[in-house]
């Protein structure tokens, strides 16, 4: 993506897409291979994207974004709320995925291992010594560790609790 912060908000999102969808996950295919075509689809959906924003100072001297879009004289200013919401977001993600890796930090390790590295379940559990099906369940057991920490960003990301 050529931007760390636009691949940042990229993998945030696909833990908010992960997260809505993994009741539906059967767990009948490798977790990374799902997990990596919800991550391709993001960032196909970000290329994709006709607008793009930047930071513009506005008349009170505060910064704000501003949304152009290719082709378009016309600007558009992003509410500060929008921003501040952001900004939230982004904050309580931090808290949460710090307290789940002091509380976890093997289950919080595989999951970086999946998201963030792209590992197969086969590596991880060559990394672990654990056999594939021990493997598939520890992760299975990593996700809703990471479900319970992540309760309060998707919450706020959201406006609803996890589904059950």
């Amino acid at each position: 993506m050529r931007d760390a912060e636009a691949a940042r908000d990229v993998v945030q999102e696909t833990f908010i897409k992960v997260w809505g969808r993994c009741i539906t996950y059967q767990g009948e295919s490798e977790l990374l291979p799902w997990i990596r075509s919800i991550l391709r689809h993001a960032i196909l959906d970000r290329l994709r994207k006709p607008n793009r924003e930047v930071a513009l100072e506005d008349e009170d001297g505060g910064l704000g974004l501003i949304e152009r879009h290719p082709g378009d004289t016309a600007v558009r200013a992003v509410a500060p709320d929008e921003e501040l919401h952001r900004r939230q977001l982004d904050a309580c993600f931090a808290r949460c995925w710090s307290r789940f890796e002091s509380a976890a930090p093997a289950h919080a390790a595989v999951m970086t291992w999946i998201v963030e590295d792209g590992m197969s379940n086969e590596e991880i559990a060559r990394l672990l010594g654990r056999t594939p099906g021990a493997t598939r369940e520890f992760i299975s057991q990593c996700r809703k560790r990471a479900r319970f920490y992540l309760a309060e960003w998707h919450e706020l990301a959201f406006g609803r609790g996890p589904r059950p």
